[in-house]
């Protein structure tokens, strides 16, 4: 969810839905809407820093396997947006060609390496302005090959912008809880806070860059952010 915060969406992730544009799709426009606000969207504004601790970007080879499938079976949404979701299935028997078929895949589907719609959000393209960092695990075992904390391999759970890269001895249960991750996150936060403060940050305007991906069904791109006041300007700088 941090990621898809800071990130554009566009045809890309839609394409890893399905090869039929959403127009042609029978929905209700409430569905319509909804399904065009899940995939086109833009950065949240007001995020400029986003830590990861053991995310796995990439996805983890559990997902694929018993435990990950039984988990799968699991998992129970809330009614209204499953029976939504369902009709809207019925009515759609390719909605979801490419992710599972007819099944509406979980978040825990969504993590096997070879989701079509984990590698589209993997390469979605991400603010210019944001600050990336990285808390990993590494552990004695990880399913799946290569190091990693158990769960997410090590190589899933890195990223190639972060600005700053830290790797515990510690599993992917773990990892969250050690005091290392604490001074970690405070060391990062406090760094954000006399940024902030020394460069009177606000959410970014279009001079500062940015990717700007085509949208649905347009040659056109996503609008610029339109720049507000910023809040952060009265923010004394960290000692």
């Amino acid at each position: 969810m941090s990621k898809l915060q800071v990130t554009w969406g566009g045809d890309p992730l839609w394409e890893a839905i399905s090869d039929i544009p959403l127009e042609q799709f029978e929905l209700t426009e409430f569905e319509r809407a909804r399904a065009r606000e899940l995939v086109y969207f833009q950065p949240n504004l007001s995020i400029r820093r986003v830590i990861f601790v053991g995310t796995p970007h990439r996805g983890a080879a559990a997902a694929s396997q018993l435990v990950g499938r039984l988990s799968s079976t699991l998992v129970r949404r809330d009614s209204g947006d499953s029976a939504s979701l369902v009709r809207a299935i019925e009515r759609n028997q390719s909605l979801l060609s490419r992710i599972g078929g007819s099944r509406i895949p979980t978040s825990i589907d969504m993590l096997e390496p070879t989701n079509p719609m984990l590698r589209a959000i993997d390469g979605l393209p991400l603010a210019d302005w944001v600050h990336l960092h990285t808390v990993a695990g590494e552990w004695t075992f990880t399913i799946g090959p290569g190091r990693g904390d158990g769960v997410v391999p090590l190589s899933s759970a890195v990223h190639p912008r972060a600005e700053s890269e830290l790797v515990l001895n510690a599993s992917h249960t773990a990892v969250h809880r050690r005091l290392e991750t604490a001074n970690e996150v405070e060391r990062i936060l406090e760094q954000h806070i006399a940024e902030a403060a020394q460069l009177g940050w606000g959410p970014p305007s279009h001079a500062q860059g940015g990717f700007t991906p085509q949208v649905e069904g347009e040659a056109g791109h996503v609008p610029p952010p339109v720049p507000v006041e910023s809040d952060l300007r009265d923010i004394p700088p960290a000692d």
